[in-house]
């Protein structure tokens, strides 16, 4: 089966995808989300992408674009990804939402955050072990799940981890090196007691007068 090259412009991806995909398709195995799914059953559409070229090689408006998208959205090349299929080889970029940001999660982010600052660093190395295995396995899961996408990107988590791991390890060593006391030295000698000579005595002889 022949392939088109998709571009996404926002996220900086890109890849070779089937004719025949439909854009929301392609955006799962891309690993790119919408900040709110479609919920068909309701026909409530949230999956909007503007597509800034190749628009030539995809499949005409449906029913439930020219329902849910207006004349201009259509004219400036608003579809709608679950419903926009890709018919022809060639190249199409395509530009997705920016994601509104949510306050409440931003200050639930600073709340974990200020909370790990807060741990003692036994339990931060704990943590960030947790978290960065909890992060490798997801990584895995959709490198399994997105082929197109570069392999070598489960190198850079690895290699960030080991370096992280590292900078904690030392900074434990430097605070036990800090705590513990100096080391006092066995051999001291005292000025009042008479030099040590290894148990050997010194004679001294006098010439004969």
């Amino acid at each position: 089966m022949a392939d088109a090259i998709v571009r996404f412009e926002r996220e900086g991806r890109e890849g070779a995808v089937p004719v025949g995909s439909y854009l929301d398709e392609v955006m799962r195995r891309f690993g790119i989300t919408v900040q709110d799914e479609c919920d068909l059953a309701n026909l409530q559409h949230n999956c909007f992408v503007k597509v800034s070229s190749g628009s030539e090689l995809l499949s005409a408006f449906s029913a439930a674009e020219r329902e849910h998208l207006t004349d201009q959205q259509r004219t400036d090349g608003v579809r709608l990804a679950c419903e926009t299929q890709i018919i022809s080889v060639g190249e199409v970029s395509i530009m997705t939402e920016e994601k509104k940001v949510d306050a409440k999660a931003e200050e639930e982010k600073s709340k974990i955050v200020d909370e790990f600052q807060a741990l003692p660093l036994e339990k931060k190395l704990a943590e960030l072990f947790r978290m960065e295995a909890v992060a490798l396995g997801e990584t895995l899961s959709f490198v399994v799940n997105s082929p197109y996408l570069v392999i070598e990107k489960i190198g850079d988590v690895l290699a960030e981890f080991g370096m992280k791991m590292d900078r904690e390890s030392k900074k434990a060593r430097r605070a036990e090196a800090t705590a513990a006391p100096a080391d006092v030295p066995t051999d001291v000698h005292d000025p009042a007691s008479p030099p040590h000579d290894g148990g050997h005595s010194r004679t001294t002889t006098h010439p004969d007068a």
